[in-house]
């Protein structure tokens, strides 16, 4: 399954800027096409039953947000 999000994050500036690999925007969209295929990179709803673990869907927060949610979540 293609996750647009993830193929839209991957040129995005910040990380163009700090892994010069993905600067190959034709090359760097092939190989996560390709990982899609090959590789599920998602855990599914429910999955992981460990007690230390959290499941989050990142797409419309910060990493601020995220990383106060992991805080919360964990007693850090």
């Amino acid at each position: 399954m293609i996750n647009q999000e993830r193929l839209k994050r991957n040129i995005t500036p910040h990380r163009l800027e700090h892994k010069p690999l993905k600067r190959n925007e034709v090359q760097s969209e092939q190989n996560l096409r390709e990982t899609f295929k090959n590789h599920r990179l998602n855990s599914g709803e429910g999955e992981i039953k460990a007690e230390q673990y959290v499941r989050i869907n990142n797409t419309n927060k910060s990493a601020v947000e995220t990383a106060k949610l992991i805080k919360r979540t964990f007693n850090l």
